[in-house]
């Protein structure tokens, strides 16, 4: 019984370390996603700002009319598009769209 617990304390202690090291990489990976597939429209600080962001009327990503959005209705409107944002379902995995929510959620305090 003592060898168990010490064994799962242990694995429970190894799995916080994976986690706590692949998260940055993980937050630098939808970075860069962001910066290779999004920021051509949304521009790399999510303003939206650039030349396509204003000839689309694209919404400012960091605005409280994205931002109130729930993950599950980013999430949809990545994966299926909306308006003239192209549906992104065959260009990007599940895991991918969820980073890049993920990354949205970090531009409301870049504001």
């Amino acid at each position: 019984m003592r060898h168990f617990m010490w064994s799962a304390c242990a694995a429970f202690l190894m799995a916080g370390f994976v986690l706590l090291c692949t998260s940055p990489a993980q937050a630098q990976d939808a970075s860069d996603l962001f910066k290779s597939k999004c920021s051509i429209c949304h521009s790399a600080d999510g303003s939206s700002s650039g030349p396509v962001g204003k000839s689309l009327n694209i919404p400012d990503l960091r605005s409280d009319v994205v931002q109130k959005n729930s993950d599950a209705d980013l999430i949809g409107i990545v994966t299926n598009g909306k308006n003239k944002m192209p549906a992104q379902k065959d260009k990007l995995t599940e895991d991918q769209i969820k980073q890049l929510v993920s990354f949205v959620r970090t531009l409301a305090n870049k504001k």
